[in-house]
């Protein structure tokens, strides 16, 4: 079966029609019709994927794979229901992020085939006239042939050459002038791609690399830790009862805390550390840390950070902010995952310590 593309807005009738298909309670009996045809929807789904650059198809499929072998093993028509509708939220998912990169690609490629054709229709022109010009040049080169006196000749001739020449070093510095207007073209071209690739990896509130961002740096992490390379550590941090705070102040005094939040990241690590929202509440950094006691210096120096401003904000009418935190140090055998499932686990345990305060795996 060929690639077959699935747009958002049919994915979400399909879970919505999954949802009333699947309306009982837990106690009906599961049919196995129904549950052969939540399981064809989802492979039928997995086969459709397309696979592109910069989408994460794999974990796509991962996901599907997943739902399906929950679903094979099901008795219950209530986990059917459940599954269907995490497979159409997840089907959304990822054919909104297909959609905004197949809309980024196409005005990427129409830009550059704007270009090209100008540059194509500027160079015909000028080799076109560039042509005409030597064609004329050509017959009165001819015509002196008909010249029988040999100073009139030399004469004419040196006139001809002369102007050839002249014709020659116009080219030239037209061609100079139009590679030095397309050069000029191509790099604003340019600078505006990567402006839009920059914009793509960042958190629009906070100005922190996102998810995605945080995704492709893993990849480039499991190849240095793969070389042996494990100068690094990573830290995953929670704000503490940040519900607490959007529900008694609002969501704009709880966006206000994430921005200054990110704020003080700034302050706390170094250039060279990668720091990521992953959504809400919840952020990872990655720091290139030749020892624990350097990374752990830098996550301490964060909570001093919250801590050293909570008296002002609570004098303006502000919530306090606090944090937990996780910190984990690479070791021989890792990768991504078993560095950040680490560094989840001692979060978990600050949290359970009391929160506002680091735990080192």
């Amino acid at each position: 079966m060929g690639a077959v593309c699935m747009s958002a807005q049919s994915a979400r009738r399909w879970g919505s029609a999954a949802s009333r298909v699947y309306a009982m309670n837990d106690n009906e009996p599961l049919h196995d019709a129904l549950r052969r045809a939540a399981v064809i929807n989802a492979a039928l789904l997995k086969m459709s994927a397309i696979d592109l650059d910069d989408l994460d198809t794999s974990a796509f499929r991962a996901a599907l794979d997943a739902a399906i072998g929950v679903l094979e093993k099901t008795t219950s028509a209530l986990s059917v229901r459940m599954v269907e509708r995490q497979v159409a939220e997840e089907t959304r998912r990822h054919l909104t992020a297909q959609e905004a990169l197949l809309r980024r690609r196409e005005e990427e490629f129409t830009n550059t085939v704007t270009l090209l054709t100008d540059a194509v229709v500027q160079l015909h022109d000028a080799n076109t006239t560039f042509t005409s010009e030597l064609f004329d040049r050509s017959d009165r080169l001819e015509g002196l042939k008909r010249i029988d006196d040999i100073r009139t000749l030399r004469s004419k001739l040196e006139s001809e050459i002369t102007g050839l020449r002249a014709v020659a070093v116009a080219k030239q510095e037209a061609d100079s002038q139009r590679v030095t207007v397309l050069s000029s073209r191509i790099e604003s071209l340019e600078a505006r791609l990567a402006v839009a690739v920059a914009q793509g990896a960042r958190d629009q509130l906070t100005g922190l690399n996102n998810r995605a961002a945080w995704d492709n740096r893993m990849e480039q992490l499991d190849l240095q830790l793969a070389s042996g390379d494990h100068a690094v550590a990573m830290a995953v941090i929670d704000l503490d009862r940040f519900k607490q705070i959007n529900d008694r102040f609002g969501h704009k005094a709880g966006d206000a805390a994430l921005v200054e939040f990110a704020a003080l990241c700034g302050r706390a690590f170094d250039a060279d550390d990668f720091v990521a929202r992953f959504g809400g509440d919840e952020f990872a950094v990655l720091l290139a840390a030749p020892d624990r006691q350097h990374a752990a210096d830098h996550v301490l120096r964060l909570i001093a950070h919250l801590r050293r401003g909570n008296p002002e904000r609570i004098n303006q009418g502000q919530p306090p902010l606090t944090l937990s935190a996780g910190l984990a140090l690479a070791r021989p055998g890792d990768t991504s995952h078993t560095l950040f499932e680490r560094a989840d686990q001692a979060l978990y345990a600050a949290k359970e310590a009391g929160r506002d305060g680091m735990v080192t795996a």
